[in-house]
């Protein structure tokens, strides 16, 4: 071993065994690495998803120093730790491997702790958890290896919190309060002029966003970050600070005279905008102005803050309304799953993203927007978090959205933005050309250095990562003040503006409809059965091929297919039915043919939400999936059910890293629980099979119900302890006649009315209130006349005694189908009619089929195939009861169908059911008996072992039932 002055061994050798100690027996990953140009190497480690530096050294000073410049010169380090060797007179050169390695790992040291954040509350933090922790002068004194261990986890337990950057956003928020107060009293004309600035959309005229409150947070935003942003260059051009233009000209035109000089060195995407809206404000606007200002250059002094997408958590608060997020830009992705997101995406990637920094921006990332406000932040917040001062160009940009009618424009007429590249993408290129030459600000690349550009794609994409828009087709009934109901593109104000682009829109999502059910066609070998049964479109099934009620998420999906290359990453937020909706369903055939999909993560968190999108409760999903047509059976997806969300940056990062060592380590388990998150490897036959619902797979919350379920509609089984019996189970579709109309039809087809006239001659069940579902046996409460002569075909075809309902919200719901002993329609329950010869035996199995379905087993295979709006609230639609699986009465004995509706009879309107919810019933165990009947028919013996995993079996399902119900778990 080669020695350094005095006898000791070099610090490199040091460094190599500390890192080995800390690798090998303490868990951390690390290795020794020499930067260029060092004359000995660091250790850097990386774990749970953090960059992590130690700086040793014989000499503190220098160990300090080193550690230090690590945060200070924003090499990408979370947390730089120096560590003084300061028993290194014990580390003598002629001492073999493993003697130095036990020399070290009995061996105490002092060490500092530095991070991008403030670092008194962290020290703090750190004193308060680690009883070892003894400080003296901003040091650890008489510390061992396994310190530094707990140090980095308290540290990083600490920056989850991340409560100092919460503390700056609420400030923020404060000061963009105060701005809007300042404006509120204007007249209308000044918040026009700057919506005007800010939605430049030609042609068209948004509705939402014409409230003052709005338009002036987010033109107060503007003001900040582009503070933030010349406080982070101006150093680069030899600028005076803003504080001293402002003490000049006072802060509107301070801010002013600041960003004109800046523009002299271009910039002018970046701040242009600004200047447009500073030119609007009136002088009583300058005390909050000045605020805005002095926020922007503290933000731009505490480079953590940049590091962390400040800037972009910032415009994720205070965007506009929940119609315009909702119908326009879609909703904004929530920070932690973003990062959750884009962390599945490069793990393993094998590189250095920091040393690519620059490049990345310049030449690799790509954003397309219809607004030029939200590309003005974007381009602002990359040059924030980039290298400081190294970058001068991006690819984002705005793109044309409206009604092009200039004279001169060598195409007229409505443009649906970036879904126009799905059209022709070369006459995209010739309208942009002729934008950048005439009609100015409508389609422009948006260069921080200010340059526009030609406005050009790569034809193929290594990653996407996309939160789309995902408006249903069928729009919402909010019309802004208007009676009525406003459909797609449902914020333009101008409704034959409107009605022009949803004609476009309509022709696009025609032809991507085309190609994804030829690709169906084509891979229909690949299905089972039922599912080729669909792709046919046989026995009305023929809903799973229309993408109508999709929206415009999967056409930006299909968009992104169109655009990615072979090996190529596509990443989504979707909303969550794209796992079971209907017409989701050639989606996932697209999903399961041409790509390996990876990583699917939904949210069970009641109290912080099921979505992953600012401003919506509804439920969604996030999704990564790697383009290729070759499969192997070895494939595997991810599923992924978070039971708590992560709730910041760091958080997120950690927990995807967690996964995937997790992953790594339970190799051999295809279910396993990681913090708070349940994860279920899906065999690719598995993945393949289940393409009608891939939703079952994080139906539940709990890994236990999810296998017991699935072995119940896949296999048959029902299963209590060690005791178990084979039953029938097929698709609803192969047992039933037909099954009634929806409510859209029920209300299109009937004049409905409550007491009994001649003229209303139809019986019927109306509406789906708690006291219409409380028992198991109805009866019709009203009555119905045709306002369609095709009313009276539909009544006498479809109407019928075994109702499944439409729609479940299953924290208030006592029974799931119910039985009418008169044939009726409903509006909210689907009218069905059983494949069965005999009148008597029908009676029997329809009452034998609405037992099962309110059995534990058939309300377990309901719960797993449901269509999950939010949370409890969840759907199931006329094609997917056909899938459903459920008992197949018509292939039991007369004995076992007798032996079912006899027990029907008896529990039909037990008070257990009557007087208690779904889940009141499981703590009671009132519904035992049932549960019991229905076992013993179907010839298991039921004992008292039986009867305690019966109880088990509620305590799980009632316990998901309140975890996903915002209730309190037993």
């Amino acid at each position: 071993m080669s020695s350094a002055r005095g006898g000791r061994v070099h610090e490199e050798e040091v460094n190599i065994r500390i890192a080995d100690l800390l690798s090998e027996e303490l868990g951390l990953n690390c290795r020794p690495e020499r930067p260029s140009g060092r004359r000995r190497p660091d250790i850097r480690c990386y774990y749970r998803g953090f960059n992590i530096v130690i700086e040793s050294s014989y000499d503190r000073g220098d160990a300090e120093e080193d550690a230090r410049k690590r945060i200070e010169k924003e090499e990408g380090f979370d947390i730089a730790i120096a560590l003084w060797l300061k028993e290194g007179d014990r580390y003598r050169a002629d001492l073999g491997v493993s003697e130095l390695k036990e020399l070290i790992r009995g061996s105490r040291f002092d060490v500092a702790l530095f991070t991008p954040s403030p670092q008194s509350e962290l020290v703090k933090f750190i004193t308060e958890r680690v009883s070892t922790a003894r400080l003296s002068a901003g040091w650890f004194i008489d510390v061992n290896l396994s310190f530094i261990r707990d140090l980095v986890n308290n540290s990083i337990e600490y920056l989850i919190e991340e409560g100092v950057v919460e503390g700056v956003i609420e400030e923020v928020n404060r000061g963009l309060v105060n701005f809007i107060t300042a404006l509120e009293n204007q007249p209308q004309n000044t918040w026009q002029r700057i919506y005007d600035i800010l939605y430049r959309l030609y042609g068209l005229q948004l509705t939402e966003t014409r409230d003052a409150e709005v338009v002036y947070g987010q033109a107060g935003l503007s003001i900040l970050l582009s503070s933030t942003f010349y406080e982070h260059v101006r150093a680069l051009h030899g600028l005076d600070s803003l504080n001293a233009y402002v003490n000049r000209y006072g802060p509107i035109q301070g801010l002013v005279k600041a960003l004109e000089d800046l523009l002299k060195f271009d910039y002018r995407t970046a701040v242009e905008m600004t200047i447009e809206v500073l030119s609007t404000l009136p002088p009583e606007a300058s005390g909050a102005v000045r605020q805005l200002i002095e926020l922007g250059v503290k933000i731009a002094q505490e480079r953590y803050l940049l590091r962390r997408d400040f800037a972009g958590r910032v415009y994720h608060r205070i965007v506009g309304d929940i119609a315009h997020r909702k119908g326009f830009a879609t909703f904004y992705t929530e920070v932690p799953a973003a990062y959750l997101l884009s962390t599945k995406l490069y793990y393993n990637l094998g590189i250095n993203l920091d040393d690519i920094g620059k490049a990345l921006i310049e030449d690799g990332v790509y954003g397309i927007d219809a607004l030029r406000y939200a590309s003005q932040i974007t381009a602002i917040n990359l040059a924030l978090i980039g290298p400081q001062g190294k970058v001068t160009r991006e690819n984002v940009f705005t793109i044309y959205l409206g009604i092009l009618n200039e004279p001169n424009a060598p195409y007229k007429g409505p443009w649906l933005g970036s879904l126009e590249l799905l059209n022709n993408g070369k006459r995209v290129g010739g309208i942009l050309a002729f934008i950048e030459g005439g009609l100015q600000c409508a389609v422009e690349r948006v260069s921080v250095s200010g340059v526009e550009g030609v406005f050009a794609i790569p034809d193929e994409f290594d990653l996407i990562i996309m939160n789309p828009p995902f408006t249903r087709a069928t729009g919402r009934t909010e019309a802004y003040g208007k009676k009525g109901r406003r459909g797609l593109f449902g914020f333009i104000a101008d409704e034959k503006a409107r009605q022009s682009l949803v004609k476009n829109f309509n022709n696009v999502r025609d032809r991507v409809g085309e190609f994804l059910s030829n690709n169906a066609k084509a891979s229909k070998d690949l299905f089972p059965p039922i599912i080729q049964e669909i792709i046919e479109g046989k026995d009305d099934l023929d809903a799973y091929l229309d993408i109508g009620q999709a929206g415009e998420g999967l056409l930006f999906l299909y968009l992104a297919h169109r655009f990615i290359k072979d090996g190529g990453v596509v990443a989504f937020v979707l909303p969550r039915n794209l796992l079971m909706g209907v017409s989701w369903f050639l989606a996932r055939v697209l999903l399961a043919t041409k790509y390996h999909l990876k990583y699917v993560i939904v949210s069970s968190d009641s109290e912080n939400g099921f979505n992953f999108s600012e401003g919506t409760s509804l439920s969604e999903v996030l999704i990564v999936a790697k383009r290729q047509d070759k499969h192997s059976p070895d494939e595997e997806t991810v599923f992924i059910n978070l039971l708590r969300k992560p709730n910041t940056v760091l958080e997120a990062v950690y927990l995807a890293n967690m996964i995937m060592d997790s992953l790594v380590g339970n190799r051999g388990s295809q279910f396993f629980s990681i913090g708070n998150a349940v994860v279920y490897r899906v065999r690719r036959i598995d993945l393949v099979r289940n393409v009608d619902n891939w939703g079952r797979f994080v139906a539940l919350p709990n890994i236990e119900l999810v296998q017991y379920t699935m072995g119940l509609i896949n296999n048959g089984v029902i299963k209590l302890g060690d005791t178990k019996v084979q039953v029938p189970i097929t698709p609803l579709n192969d047992i039933i006649i037909n099954i009634g109309i929806d409510r859209h039809q029920y209300h299109d087809y009937f004049n409905i009315n409550t007491v009994p006239r001649p003229d209303y001659p139809y019986l019927v069940l109306h509406g789906g209130g708690e006291e219409v579902r409380s028992s198991m046996i109805t009866k019709p409460n009203a009555y119905a006349q045709a306002k369609v002569s095709k009313a009276n075909e539909a009544y006498r075809r479809y109407s019928g005694r075994v109702l499944l309902p439409d729609r479940v919200r299953w924290n208030t719901m006592h029974v799931s189908a119910l039985y009418s002993e008169t044939p009726v329609l409903s509006n909210i329950f689907y009218a069905v009619r059983l494949r069965v010869g005999n009148d008597d035996v029908r009676e029997l199995a329809e009452k034998a089929l609405v037992l099962w379905l309110n059995s534990i087993w058939g309300l377990l295979s309901i719960f797993i195939n449901r269509e999950e709006t939010e949370g409890l609230f969840t759907e199931l639609k006329m094609a997917q009861w056909r899938l459903l699986p459920v008992l197949n009465v018509t292939a039991l004995g007369i004995d076992r169908l007798r032996c079912l509706a006899e027990a029907f009879n008896r529990h039909a309107s037990a008070q257990f059911l009557v007087g208690g919810r779904l889940i009141n019933q499981f703590e009671s165990g009132g519904r035992l008996v049932l549960d019991t009947d229905v076992a013993n028919c179907l010839g298991m013996r039921v004992g008292s072992r039986e009867l305690d995993e019966l109880k088990r079996l509620y305590r799980l399902f009632g316990n998901a039932l309140r975890q996903l119900g915002r209730m309190i778990a037993c």
